[in-house]
């Protein structure tokens, strides 16, 4: 049973087709942004392999200490042709790519919205609210191509129940490019059609024969990778990665329920419009039942349930959902409110003032994140191209120790196998717990590097405080190089040519503390007002680099340098609170009490949450 269509109002057309263009603009927007992830050097890497060496390797030749290990790799077909893309375009030609599949799954969207006849401005609303929820995970991942063939067979499935038969055929076709893309998820595609399959079969009382054949095709589809039958099972052995007590769920955030306490900084727009328009839609489903299919309904609550699982699936919720929600808002709102030209004007006016925040990159910077908008890799992002170039040219053979952000991007720029990276599946539990979680004890880092026989550490510095607090009190080592994220440590003796990283000379290049460091503390920071409205028009600035190289320099011994890039990063970005926080510690460190207080007060003016900064203004007589 499905309500009547909505009736756009006279003259109202030329309002909700520009709500649509502004929510695909807005999803155009998201998408066009820095080169950021991690994993996407893994891919890179892979692909390169792949391209040499065919998808099948024998044991995993991109790490050296679990080597043997067997690799199911089921992102073969879209690591392949990353890198020959990234090969033949560069980075920005990858941005590209990023912004062809986001605009490429907002059509199939569209167009699923459309056949499901969502009128009025209820498509623009819904494909906002699912760009806003998914914009956290446009990062360039297999993930993508996983969103679009669910879209797209799922679009499938749709026409065939409306009865456009010929359309339910291409499902198949679509599950072998799936199961080959991303494989992992590719098990969701399965249970969509199992869904239809049901509903068709309990609403016609007879067993849906084409439905049960196309199901059947997609099966043997697959099993159609270079893994065979192994690679059809993988997914399910994959599957108690999302159990509680699994190693990596502990450390890998994406992993982590979006119900759960969220660690910062954290793309809180995604994650609240998950946890508040979730149940809402699916409260809205279940009050309008009578208007929807079972298979609707099933869908809608087994992706809900998936996304239980960890915060990365909360794209998949929205994706599958959207029409049946669509049906279901129609069923029960004040229909001519649905299309109405000054609501779907103010939808557009939002949108577009959203999107400005995007285009100026402020929608990141107020929660602290380091994505900006625009294409490539910017330099001083946290890609280590630049400890990668360091141990390119001073130590190009050596065996080195790596955190396992950085083993995909290492391994690629430097074109030899590395300690780690991050393919939890490939490295397993229990290379985990004996090799990686003892480095992070006390003493424990020493005793890895001697028993690997490895001269070299390159890590993610604030990830892994435990890292530097462990090198600076071990002899035989010094800091080779860093930057605002990168740290390269070496073995004395190791690499004689290599340059080092000498304090005293960092301190007299660096730059300048203020004229008057009191005016610099009264002056503090903009409102919380004056810097959410320059977000509409003005470059949000990014001043953690200088953050956390200051932080560093302190942690190794250099407060002067580190007050000194303090203020650096508080005349690029008074508003950050990082910065702010960090100087608080510093000054009061120095015992200057007066000052430290001053600083604590402008990072609560920041970030009013700082637990820690509200502390210190307590026990500074400042509460």
């Amino acid at each position: 049973m499905s309500a009547a269509p909505l009736q756009p109002a006279p003259g109202a057309q030329r309002a909700l087709a520009a709500a649509l263009a502004a929510a695909l603009l807005l999803l155009a927007l998201f998408a066009w942004r820095t080169l950021s992830d991690w994993d996407l050097g893994d891919h890179l890497a892979c692909g390169r392999l792949i391209l040499a060496q065919g998808p099948r390797w024998q044991g995993y030749p991109l790490v050296f200490t679990y080597a043997s290990h067997a690799f199911t790799n089921l992102a073969w077909l879209w690591q392949a042709p990353l890198f020959a893309l990234a090969r033949a375009g560069g980075y920005g030609a990858l941005s590209a790519l990023n912004l062809g599949l986001s605009l490429a799954l907002g059509l199939a969207l569209a167009l699923r919205l459309r056949v499901a006849r969502i009128e009025g401005a209820l498509p623009a609303a819904l494909l906002a609210l699912a760009a806003v929820a998914a914009e956290s995970r446009m990062q360039l991942r297999p993930e993508q191509a996983s969103w679009i063939f669910l879209a797209l067979q799922l679009l499938c499935l749709e026409q065939a129940r409306a009865g456009r038969k010929a359309w339910l055929w291409a499902v198949p076709a679509l599950h072998l490019l799936w199961a080959n893309i991303h494989g992992n998820l590719a098990m969701l595609g399965l249970l969509s059609q199992a869904a239809f399959l049901l509903g068709a079969w309990l609403r016609e009382r007879r067993f849906p024969r084409e439905l049960g054949l196309c199901l059947g095709l997609s099966l043997l589809a697959g099993c159609a990778t270079p893994f065979g039958l192994d690679g059809f099972v993988h997914p399910l052995r994959l599957a108690g990665r999302l159990q509680e007590g699994d190693a990596f769920k502990a450390v890998v955030g994406e992993f982590t329920s979006p119900w759960a306490s969220l660690p910062r900084p954290y793309p809180w727009a995604s994650v609240w419009a998950y946890r508040l328009a979730a149940p809402l839609l699916l409260a809205l489903q279940a009050l309008a039942w009578r208007w929807l299919m079972l298979e609707d309904l099933l869908i809608s609550a087994g992706f809900f349930l998936v996304t239980l699982s960890g915060v990365r699936n909360t794209p998949l919720f929205f994706i599958a959902a959207l029409p049946a929600a669509g049906r279901a808002i129609q069923a029960l709102a004040w229909r001519p409110l649905l299309c109405s030209s000054a609501a779907a004007w103010c939808l557009t006016g939002l949108l577009l003032l959203a999107g400005s925040r995007v285009a100026t990159s402020a929608w990141y910077a107020s929660e602290e994140r380091q994505v900006r908008f625009g294409s490539g890799i910017l330099p001083g992002e946290r890609i280590p191209l630049a400890a990668a170039g360091y141990i390119k040219a001073w130590a190009p053979q050596a065996r080195f120790f790596n955190s396992a952000e950085y083993g995909g991007w290492l391994c690629y720029a430097t074109g030899h196998a590395v300690f780690q990276d991050g393919q939890t599946e490939v490295m397993e539990q229990e290379a985990y717990r004996s090799l990686i979680e003892p480095s992070l004890a006390p003493g424990g880092l020493s005793q890895l590097l001697d028993a690997q026989g490895l001269d070299l550490l390159v890590y993610h510095r604030p990830n892994y405080a435990t890292y530097t607090r462990q090198m600076l009190a071990l002899p035989g080592w010094h800091l080779a190089y860093y930057d605002d994220w990168a740290a390269v440590w070496m073995r004395d003796g190791a690499f004689a040519q290599a340059p080092r990283v000498d304090w005293a000379s960092e301190a007299r290049l660096g730059p300048a503390l203020p004229s008057s460091v009191a005016a610099q503390l009264a002056a503090g920071p903009p409102s919380a007002l004056a810097r959410f409205m320059r977000g509409f028009w003005q470059s949000a600035p990014f001043a953690s680099g200088e953050a956390n190289r200051a932080a560093f320099a302190w942690q190794c011994g250099a407060p002067g340098l580190a007050e000194a890039l303090l203020w650096d990063a508080l005349a690029k970005d008074p508003g950050s609170a990082q910065a702010w926080h960090n100087l608080g510690i510093l000054l009061s460190s120095q015992g200057r009490y007066e000052q430290a207080l001053s600083a604590w007060r402008n990072c609560l003016a920041c970030d009013p949450d700082d637990a820690a900064a509200r502390e210190a203004c307590r026990q500074l007589g400042g509460a």
